[in-house]
């Protein structure tokens, strides 16, 4: 039996694009009957995405096509491309994070030592889905996961990481580290050790917008071109959030 003819890949991308925009009216009413949720209110939630019990902080971007399952919490501002999947199991990201297009974590396995792995409720009902194992992904703060990158299993990975485009991550990635390949490994680390110390005690992301307003040099200061610069800013950066800290101590122990 012969197959079908293929395509040609003009007709297939006016095919594609005629059909979403035949289905464009529907996933519109899917998401309009959602408008009532405050998630909505505080976030840009693109078309045709699925939620489910996600928690969200608020000023999140979530991109068209996007699902998410299970127990999942986005960060302040953290932002999903078109299409990623968060599958869980428990799946947490920190502030500032940004994952690209098609971005895949999976919290949440099937068991490799039963009769089968197989869990939709063709067989038994679904009864095998109470044999998946459910694990626990933490994603930091100012994390880059690049385009197509998938993550599996238990994991964490740390502040501002950086996972390269297609990367798999089957294990911790440590904080301002540079993961790629399949699996992913450790390029290189971001900035030399020290900073990277004083970076980890800083943590902007925990930082009020008119504080990130007040240090908006720190930001644009290219650490490579200008490392005494980049430095000089960043100390007086954390001295200064430090002494912000030790006041509103000093203040919560005089009213106590």
């Amino acid at each position: 039996m012969s197959s079908s003819p293929r395509r040609p890949p003009l007709v297939a991308r006016v095919a594609e694009v005629l059909s979403r925009w035949l289905e464009a009216p529907q996933r519109q009413l899917r998401t309009l009957q959602h408008r009532g949720d405050a998630r909505y209110t505080h976030s840009k939630i693109a078309l045709d995405v699925v939620l489910g019990r996600t928690q969200l902080e608020g000023r999140n971007t979530v991109g068209f096509g996007c699902v998410l399952r299970g127990e999942v919490s986005l960060g302040f501002a953290t932002t999903l491309g078109r299409r990623c999947v968060l599958h869980g199991g428990r799946i947490s990201l920190g502030r500032y994070t940004q994952l690209g297009p098609e971005v895949a974590i999976y919290a949440l396995n099937h068991s490799l030592d039963h009769l089968t792995t197989y869990v939709n409720r063709a067989l038994l009902g679904g009864q095998m889905q109470e044999r998946m194992s459910s694990e626990l992904v933490e994603v930091g703060s100012d994390v880059w996961i690049g385009h197509g990158a998938i993550v599996i299993g238990s994991l964490k990975i740390g502040d501002g990481a950086v996972i390269g485009a297609g990367a798999v991550v089957v294990k911790d990635v440590p904080p301002y580290s540079l993961a790629v390949g399949n699996p992913a490994r450790i390029v290189r680390r971001r900035f030399p050790d020290d900073i990277i110390e004083l970076l980890l005690r800083l943590r902007w992301w925990d930082w009020p917008e008119e504080r990130l307003a007040r240090h908006a040099a720190l930001f644009g200061t290219d650490s490579r071109q200008n490392p005494d610069e980049f430095r000089r800013r960043l100390m007086a950066a954390l001295e200064s959030a430090e002494a912000v800290s030790v006041s509103g101590a000093r203040s919560i122990s005089t009213v106590a």
